[in-house]
């Protein structure tokens, strides 16, 4: 039963993260709780053997690596135009 509590958290981070990338704000943040959501995704596919699964995780915490690396470059968020510094 412990995993119940993670399947219902793990919807809503989800779509937090993606609302808050999607609009820019508070983005290198978000882009971290991404990356977070994306390793624990990543661990319980590992422990349940589910491989299938695996490539398609690496790319999307590819994309959160390149959000966090990249996050100084964003010209276009609503960071940078209310002058927030996350």
């Amino acid at each position: 039963m412990k995993v119940l509590p993670f399947g219902y958290i793990m919807p809503i981070a989800e779509f937090v993260v993606g609302v808050l990338l999607l609009i820019g704000l508070f983005t290198r943040l978000s882009a971290w709780a991404g990356a977070l959501v994306m390793f624990a995704l990543l661990m319980g596919s590992c422990l349940i053997e589910g491989f299938g699964a695996l490539p398609s995780q690496l790319i999307h915490t590819l994309f959160f690596a390149l959000l966090i690396q990249f996050h100084s470059s964003d010209a276009w968020s609503l960071d940078r135009k209310l002058g927030i510094r996350s």
